[in-house]
């Protein structure tokens, strides 16, 4: 079912939900508890984060939610400036990588601890203005889980991008990371 751009269908709204319900659950776990408000701005923002993503890249075809750019783009929608506190950033964070593992996982890629803890600190360096030359921002959160998704269909212009960013990640760089 090809996903409705304007993400205002009941049935898209279910999807993204169903997805977005695992990484609050997990929140509530750490005492970070969105009331529907705050859970309600959550989901536009990942409408609007979304919607913006397909614009600047007008040649991607969206065929349906993606689990993965839900739970990279969520924490850093719920870390905009004054919404939590540093404790509750590193959980939204913490949580969303957690997930983001598992869903590999249940996709026969596993992550390396080592790998995963580079890829959460230059993620945060992003909330912090003075450290934000230094990280990957949200868009490249989600390009690294993407990347290392080696079950993933892509173009191929992508497979020989994507061949080589695995490299990278299984630690083959000739000693660069």
């Amino acid at each position: 079912m090809p996903l409705n751009p304007s993400f205002s269908s009941p049935e898209a709204l279910k999807d993204l939900n169903e997805i977005l319900t695992p990484y609050l659950s997990a929140l509530e776990n750490y005492n970070i508890k969105l009331d529907s408000d705050g859970q309600n701005d959550l989901t536009r923002g990942i409408i609007h984060v979304y919607s913006d993503y397909i614009a600047q890249y007008n040649a991607v075809q969206v065929n349906g939610h993606d689990p993965i750019k839900i739970l990279a783009w969520a924490p850093y929608i719920l870390c905009r400036p004054g919404g939590l506190s540093e404790h509750e950033m590193q959980c939204a964070f913490s949580v969303s990588a957690h997930l983001l593992c598992k869903h590999l996982k249940a996709r026969g890629v596993s992550i390396s601890e080592v790998w995963l803890s580079k890829v959460l600190r230059v993620a945060k360096n992003g909330l912090d203005e003075d450290l934000e030359p230094v990280s990957i921002g949200q868009i490249g959160y989600y390009a690294v889980f993407k990347t290392a998704d080696n079950t993933a269909p892509c173009s191929p212009w992508w497979k020989k991008a994507l061949t080589a960013a695995r490299w990278v990640v299984k630690g083959k760089t000739g000693g660069v990371g």
